[in-house]
């Protein structure tokens, strides 16, 4: 009863003009629930109820008593974590209570001690490659020591990153660059609320959590709903995507203000924090920027020593491609790849199966092309998979427990038309492990993924473009910047023209008839032929493709 009082106060008092007063009401009576839920007693309960009263504490800054608490359930954690009886329960339990590691973060950033701000990144990506090291099956390692000096490294006077960290009570942006001090983007109220003293991180994890919540119903809602292909262009979620839905985040995100630190920058590394991995960041910033993700730093220092890979634009045979010919761009997308590059292993779905995917990525190096489904599991990483001949599947601890699989080899792993598993109503409490981490954790270079689930054909002729512009020798960074461009500019005159060019150069006869097709329908309708209008300019079409990988 005191913690479902504690819990109604708390979120009422968010509604409220001064919330201070129902906010120590609520500390009240969660302290009360922790007098009759007691540790020796009910043990995850007193952890459940001692995360919700942490909340109310750093509502409140009372700075004493969220520390003395903090410790407090750090201290019962670490006790519960030693008295598991296997790996895996002490994942789960420490996946479970990952608030209090978070929390562990904030405290250090509440001195303004340029020391302390940079003990707390080091204490955030410490978790994250604990995380990491969560994929292997067995683990019983911490990760390395990790420290601001390390995380140098990666960048340079023009590249710069963008550290996201999200705890139960706020999000924390850090920004680093070359030879300087970490700097912390601290969040602005609204003028309505300054004058009210009310806590800024506060309302901009707030604010976030209700657009996450708005942006996640909304994808299920149409991934779920019963659409015609024409009907799809106005579901709410596509309708809303760009004006209402990414234009908030990045107010949310403040991230024209993140712009003034980084006038002096070209390239941009990406490092989010639980969902924001499932959101297209990049979007947010201006085009001039070339950008990259890491899933942390550790992972980014570990590509750059590898040794270097020769370009994609060299001739090379050692590359896998798995396609789907059940569906004609999918098709077409696998005919133009082995097009461009004569000689690369090509595998279909079905039938091929598990261990003939494996022997294939062991036997080759140099790209993993994948066009099919793929879905992420928040809370059994290991089972995140790519989906192959039904009901096999490669999941990710195929892939991170195989000894024999080094993909340090591989210059790109293409991961085309899969989706994160974004639908999940559930928040992620912890560190996002996916497909992604994996593939990078056993050395590949580069990964290409989608954060949603994309239209075949503007995926097929947005991934062509991307390998003609690597054939060229372009960055894949560069590359993927210049494909997204190229087609959220693309009018139905260029791309009829791009489909007869195209056909020229394609060996399957029956893919060339097709698009020979597509390319006459398209000429013989002059409104198409004298529309301006741009054919994929909508962020839909583009926006869910990401680079995560090696820094430039």
């Amino acid at each position: 009863m005191h913690r479902r009082k504690g819990k109604n106060l708390y979120l009422y008092a968010k509604d409220e003009p001064n919330p201070f007063p129902h906010w120590f009401d609520a500390k009240k009576s969660y302290e009360q629930a922790l007098n009759f839920l007691s540790f020796e007693k009910f043990r995850l309960r007193h952890l459940q109820v001692l995360e919700e009263l942490l909340k109310v504490c750093s509502a409140l800054g009372n700075k004493q008593a969220f520390q003395r608490r903090l410790e407090e359930g750090t201290q019962r954690l670490e006790q519960l974590v030693r008295e598991c009886e296997s790996k895996r329960e002490e994942i789960t339990l420490a996946r479970k209570f990952a608030a209090f590691d978070q929390l562990r973060v904030d405290i250090r950033l509440q001195s303004n001690n340029i020391n302390k701000e940079i003990a707390a990144l080091e204490l955030a990506e410490k978790r994250k490659n604990t995380c990491l090291a969560w994929l292997r099956e067995g683990w019983d390692y911490q990760p390395p020591q990790f420290s601001y000096k390390d995380m140098q490294k990666l960048l340079n006077p023009k590249t710069a990153a963008i550290y996201w960290h999200i705890s139960p009570v706020a999000i924390t942006t850090f920004i680093i660059k070359h030879n300087q001090p970490p700097k912390l983007l601290q969040p602005q109220l609204p003028r309505e609320l300054q004058q009210q003293h009310y806590p800024a991180n506060f309302h901009q994890l707030e604010r976030f959590e209700g657009w996450m919540q708005k942006w996640k119903q909304g994808y299920q809602d149409y991934c779920q709903g019963n659409y015609t292909s024409a009907a799809k262009e106005t579901a709410p979620w596509r309708q809303d995507m760009e004006d209402m839905l990414l234009n908030q985040l990045r107010d949310i995100l403040e991230i024209h203000r993140l712009r003034d630190y980084l006038k002096d920058v070209d390239h941009l590394i990406l490092i989010p924090h639980r969902e924001l991995h499932l959101l297209p960041l990049d979007y947010l910033f201006p085009e001039r920027f070339t950008i990259t993700y890491l899933p942390s730093f550790q992972i980014g220092l570990k590509l750059l020593a590898q040794p270097f890979s020769q370009p994609l634009g060299d001739d090379s045979p050692n590359i896998v491609n798995v396609g789907n010919s059940e569906l004609p761009f999918a098709n077409i997308e696998s005919v133009a790849l082995a097009s461009l590059y004569p000689g690369c292993r090509q595998l279909q779905i079905p039938p091929v199966k598990q261990k003939a995917l494996i022997d294939a990525l062991r036997e080759n190096t140099g790209l993993f092309h994948f066009t099919g489904h793929g879905d992420h599991i928040p809370e059994q990483p290991r089972e995140s998979f790519l989906m192959l001949a039904e009901p096999d599947k490669l999941t990710l601890g195929d892939i991170v427990d195989d000894d024999e699989l080094d993909l340090s080899q591989y210059q790109l792993i293409c991961l085309s038309a899969c989706e994160t598993g974004i639908t999940s109503q559930e928040s992620l409490v912890d560190e996002y492990v996916g497909l992604v981490s994996g593939f990078l954790a056993k050395g590949a270079n580069y990964v290409v993924s989608t954060l949603w689930r994309v239209d075949e054909r503007s995926t097929a002729i947005l991934m062509i473009k991307f390998y003609q512009l690597l054939k060229e020798r372009e960055s894949p960074a560069a590359a993927l910047k210049q494909a997204k461009n190229w087609l959220r500019q693309l009018t139905y005159e260029a791309l009829a023209k791009w489909y007869c060019d195209l056909a020229k150069e394609l060996y399957v006869p029956v893919c060339r008839e097709y698009l020979e097709t597509e390319a006459q329908i398209i000429e013989n309708d002059p409104d198409k032929m004298t529309s301006t209008q741009p054919v994929y300019a909508h962020p839909y079409y583009w926006a869910g493709f990401i680079l995560t990988g090696k820094p430039v």
